[in-house]
């Protein structure tokens, strides 16, 4: 992401018969799998192992060597007769090499693309919490409500960007090393499914990506990159909170010979805090606790670089309490993963494919006015599976480079719900079932035409089936184009324009199943159909020596929006439907920089500013989307302090925003303060701890129609361990 620290060179102890040294970030941590080589021999090179170190043998005092790591700044040092320590800087927007944006190793993104990548460093830094609350710092990037999957019911845990905010389902495309991590029937995502300790970097996209991606990159992708280390490594973090709160993440790995293997899990519980406020609480108010459990694991056999076959699969489970005793839920999640791949002469190819399935179970109840009882209404249980297989090839023809493929995935699941009377009886039993296949094929040329000129043509078609019976032309098409031009004007400015279209398919989340929150119930909609957006946007990225900054500025045009529209009001009920509504027209523009203050401290931030109206629709003309504030950002510091402690505060600031789409409900603005210190204790062990929301501030985060609030001051402590 945005950079800071400082890259060191001491003489620490005698060298031995080869170049020797150790590899570090700018936290103190060891960084695995760094390249270190020779600069003008660049066949003389070896890798850190997983403490960090290296011996090169082939190199002497005097020569030049460079040193190269994912989500890292290149250093380029000067070997001595003794041993170096290296120090390690993130890397910039304009360093950072993001395959998820081309979805290949050719040509990369600009400096003055909208790509924000967290890497391992900016991660250590961050509070120990689920990726969804890390990822508040990228700018744009929103979810359904204000609140986070730490206390939030699942169903409302979709991402959104630019001023198109989820409806519970996902608007943004969620990937882990390429395989989908959104719900099969939902499209919401369970941020924990990856163990934090895994995490190597995470890359965000802004702005359409179905040329690509296919239907569930209408506003983006965000892609978890995990860790893949060469030599025996293994990684541990334990942390702990305030009220209850816990987190034990591991992760290891390693290869002998053409075997490779990683695993990984974690496991956290907390009891929470009650979300309605004081003035607001009855008698059914209590904290909204959670736990779950994450397994993680790959097995990998390679042939050279000419064959290489992965098989891998992963085990998901929580447990939520809502805030109420009976508005709980569960999911139990279960997913297997395949892939061969391999390199003919200048072309890749990815055959890959994965399948799963999981059980959701939630109960809903009715509350009274003042909050003194609540009345089972509905209880639910939705199983649901789904499998696909994709195939991607990349090759280089002359000056172009061509990356194409296609994919299909098919999901499967039935929404059966027990209904109540008051009294407790069952009133009735429904099942629903629902299926959707949807299938494409895409391909992409990028070329530069003439110098410091990039030039990428892309497109995609989909085809959506809603039922079995139907045949493969009979549902829903939808064609995705999309046009890109980079400028490099100097070294140190960048300009970048594109157009493109992408689109969205309903989920069977939003066709079929209906859901309540509070005394807000949301009615499924069995004819949605797909939404359309197209994507106008400019890029502007100057690249000073102490620092960087980037502008983008957007225009979104989103056709027959899905989005929850009133019906009908009563004191004591709100009734909702999902609707096809006429559009949503979103305009702004997103600012982002960092700047180094010396060589101790950098300086961070990000703002956006985002204009979001419903047209075309009378109903709702005129009127603010849900969930998209005018205006949000972050500031902060980063750096070494004395005693050699990692520091950084951070704070995000953001506008009022309405809960709802006739905009009677509004969330307050606020502003939330986090601090981190960090140490490292050797090279094997660093020590954490967090303030987060420093000033306790309140802050709403929901309104169903009785408002709730967001994460109080909380304490974190913890320590993390690199072996060997």
């Amino acid at each position: 992401m945005l950079t800071y620290g400082l890259l060191l060179l001491g003489l620490l102890s005698p060298q031995a018969a080869a170049t020797a040294g150790l590899v570090v970030d700018s936290t103190g941590a060891p960084v695995p799998g760094a390249r270190v080589s020779r600069v003008n021999d660049p066949a003389c090179a070896t890798e850190t192992a997983g403490d960090g170190s290296f011996a090169l043998t082939c190199a002497a005092a005097g020569d030049r060597l460079a040193v190269n790591a994912t989500g890292l700044r290149q250093a380029v040092v000067l070997a001595g007769d003794r041993t170096l320590r290296v120090v390690l800087e993130p890397a910039t927007f304009s360093d950072t090499v993001v395959v998820t944006a081309t979805r290949g190793e050719g040509r990369k993104t600009s400096a003055a693309a909208p790509v924000s990548v967290l890497t391992a460093s900016d991660l250590a830094l961050a509070l120990p919490v689920p990726l969804d609350d890390t990822l508040k710092v990228v700018p744009g990037f929103s979810l359904f409500r204000r609140t986070t999957s730490r206390s939030a019911n699942p169903t409302t845990q979709g991402a959104g960007m630019r001023g198109l905010s989820a409806s519970g389902a996902s608007r943004a495309l969620v990937l882990a090393d390429g395989e989908v991590l959104n719900d099969p029937f939902g499209g919401w995502v369970y941020w924990n499914r990856v163990p934090q300790t895994a995490i190597d970097r995470v890359e965000v996209v802004r702005g359409g990506g179905s040329d690509l991606y296919g239907a569930d990159a209408l506003v983006g992708v965000l892609q978890v990159r995990t860790r893949r280390p060469g030599t025996p490594s293994a990684y541990f973090e334990a942390s702990a909170a305030q009220r209850e709160s816990g987190r034990v993440s591991a992760f290891g790995g390693g290869a002998h010979g053409a075997w490779s293997l990683t695993g990984g899990g974690e496991l956290a519980t907390t009891d929470g805090y009650v979300l309605v406020g004081e003035d607001d609480r009855g008698a059914v108010d209590v904290p909204a606790g959670s736990e779950y459990g994450s397994l993680r694991a790959d097995l990998a056999w390679s042939r050279s670089s000419a064959f290489r076959a992965r098989v891998g699969g992963d085990v998901f489970g929580e447990r939520r309490e809502n805030g109420t005793p009976i508005q709980v839920n569960s999911t139990d999640l279960r997913q297997l993963r395949l892939g061969v791949e391999g390199e003919h002469g200048a072309t890749r190819w990815r055959l890959h494919g994965q399948a799963g399935d999981q059980t959701y179970r939630q109960a809903f109840s009715s509350i009274a006015a003042d909050r003194s009882r609540e009345t089972l209404t509905i209880r639910q249980r939705v199983p649901a599976s789904q499998h696909g297989i994709g195939f991607t090839v990349e090759t280089r023809a002359a000056a172009l480079d061509i990356v194409a493929g296609a994919d299909t995935r098919d999901t499967a699941a039935t929404n059966t719900e027990d209904a109540f009377f008051p009294d407790g009886r069952l009133r009735a039993t429904t099942s629903t079932p629902g299926f959707q296949r949807t299938s494409g094929a895409f391909v992409q040329l990028s070329a530069a035409p003439v110098s410091g000129v990039t030039v990428s043509l892309g497109a995609r078609g989909d085809l959506r089936q809603r039922r079995r019976s139907e045949g493969f032309f009979d549902g829903d098409s939808a064609f995705s184009p999309r046009a890109v031009a980079v400028w490099t004007l100097t070294p140190e400015i960048v300009t970048r324009g594109s157009i493109g279209w992408s689109f969205r398919a309903p989920t069977l989340n939003e066709r079929y199943r209906g859901f309540r929150a509070g005394n807000a119930e949301t009615q499924p909609n069995p004819d949605l159909v797909p939404e359309t957006l197209r994507t106008l946007e400019g890029g502007l990225a100057w690249i000073p020596r102490r620092g960087a900054l980037r502008l983008t500025v957007f225009r979104n045009d989103l056709d027959d929006a899905v989005t929850n529209v009133t019906i009908a009001t009563t004191p004591t009920l709100i009734t909702r439907r999902r609707e096809n509504v006429g559009g949503i027209l979103a305009w702004g523009s997103e600012l982002e920089g960092e700047w180094r203050l010396g060589p101790r401290a950098t300086l961070t931030g990000a703002l956006a500013l985002t204009r979001s109206r419903f047209v075309d629709y009378a109903p709702l003309e005129g009127l603010t989307v849900p969930q998209v504030p005018d205006w949000q950002g972050n500031i902060g510091v980063r750096g070494v302090g004395p005693a050699g402690l990692a520091l950084a505060a951070q704070a995000r600031f953001f506008a009022e925003q309405f809960d709802d789409d006739r905009n009677t409900l509004v969330l307050g603005s606020g502003a939330v303060i986090d601090v981190t210190v960090m140490r490292a204790i050797g090279s094997r062990v660093t020590a954490f701890a967090n303030l987060e929301n420093l000033f306790d501030d309140d802050y709403e985060v929901a309104a169903t129609p009785v408002p709730s609030y967001g994460q109080p001051f909380t304490f974190h402590a913890g320590v993390r361990v690199a072996l060997p």
